[in-house]
């Protein structure tokens, strides 16, 4: 395996502790002691999951979760942007999301960014599709998928309230929407 020394170090060590306080502590800290909150808990939840089902640190499955998320969440937003697109465009759109190169930097760590990442296009997914139907199911979909992403990268605490005008709040059934989306 990759040694843990290459994997688990700095924020990324962060992270792993609290993940391993939340598995065998059941609250995050990075001491086991205290409540840690100087760190979104979003990638050490992430983390416990893995380390639940493969074992603790174990850094083939951070790297093997990560990358099929994030190449699950590529594949089904070019998809549903072939449907709005040009397919030939979304092709290439789907190239350029895999094989870039911050993404693989981004895949083989275990630093928030990745997860981040694929919550995103998760986000966008279930956006559009609430943009074509307007079914509230998307509508909720994207919002939690937009929550967890606040949960792992805190910086995106104000996308929401970017996002609220291109919701059509105008129309009635929009604003109920735009309610259920914010809160």
């Amino acid at each position: 395996g990759i040694p843990l020394s290459a994997t688990f170090t700095s924020d990324d060590q962060q992270y792993s502790d609290g993940a391993i306080h939340i598995l065998h502590d059941r609250f995050y800290s990075l001491d086991g002691i205290h409540s840690y909150f100087e760190r979104e808990p979003g990638m050490s939840m992430f983390l416990a999951g893995i380390f639940f089902l493969f074992g603790v640190k174990n850094s083939i499955a951070v790297f093997l979760v990560q990358g099929v998320l994030y190449m699950f969440a590529s594949i089904l937003f070019c998809h549903l942007l072939s449907k709005r697109i040009s397919p030939k465009i979304s092709g290439i759109c789907l190239i350029f999301l895999l094989t870039s190169g911050d993404v693989f930097h981004s895949i083989f760590s275990a630093y928030r960014e990745s997860l981040t990442l694929s919550l995103l296009i998760f986000f966008a997914v279930f956006w559009m599709q609430h943009q074509a139907s307007f079914k509230i199911r998307y509508l909720l979909l994207s919002g939690a998928f937009l929550s967890f992403t606040i949960l792992t990268y805190y910086s995106f605490i104000l996308l929401p309230i970017i996002l609220l005008p291109l919701l059509r709040p105008w129309s009635k059934k929009m604003i109920v929407h735009g309610l259920c989306f914010i809160f």
